[in-house]
This record gives C-alpha cells, sequence and structure tokens, in this order.
C-alpha cells in the first residue's frame, strides 16, 4: 500500500517474497519463575520444536498438548471392534516457557 499526501490509500502489487523464522534459545530461562508456569506445567523446548513452517506461514506453539497412543487395531485389519483404532495412553499438558524472549525475524526480499 501506498499512502498519498492527501491521506487516503492505493494499492499497489506484492513483488518479492516473505520468509520467517524463530531465533533465540532457552538459554537463562528459569520457568519455575515465570507467571503462567505457576497455573499448568511447563517446559523448555527449542525453536525447533515450537515453530511449525510452511511455504507461506509459521506458528508458533505456546500451549502444547501431546498424547501418547497405543494401536489396538492393525492398520491391515479389516474391522476395528473398537470406537477408535488408537488409545490414549498418556496426556502431556504444558506451557513453553520463555517463548517470550524468543525473535519471529520477518524478512521480505
Amino acid at each position: 500500500m501506498i499512502i498519498h499526501e492527501y491521506g487516503y490509500l492505493e494499492w499497489e502489487a506484492v513483488t518479492g517474497t516473505v520468509s520467517t523464522r524463530i531465533l533465540g534459545g532457552v538459554k537463562g530461562v528459569n520457568a519455575s519463575k515465570m507467571d503462567y508456569c505457576k497455573h499448568v506445567p511447563c517446559r523448555l523446548v527449542d525453536r525447533f520444536t515450537m515453530a511449525t513452517y510452511d511455504d507461506k506461514s509459521i506458528f508458533i506453539d505456546t500451549y502444547i498438548e501431546e498424547i501418547e497412543q497405543k494401536r489396538q487395531c492393525e492398520a491391515h485389519d479389516p474391522t476395528c471392534p473398537f470406537e477408535s483404532a488408537f488409545e490414549d495412553m498418556q496426556r502431556s499438558i504444558y506451557y513453553t516457557a520463555g517463548v517470550e524472549d524468543m525473535l519471529l525475524e520477518i524478512r521480505h526480499d
């Protein structure tokens, strides 16, 4: 967009590409001193665990739920007597500690 001297906007075609990445680490982060870690468990995770990238976007996880599952029916079985082919064995819910100390870099080329 271009802002003219008269105060209105005019659209301009976008050229180039945008790339994003997370920079930083958890060195020096103390999860036990963070207010949000007093209500829900926190874990220190690296930037590769907390961010999911694709060609057009980035998703930064600040709250993670992990479910460990066990297969109840094999993939090649013709039928499965259970509601799901998998049974939940263990569930973990946690915040990603120190995410506010990470840097989101947005670069336009």
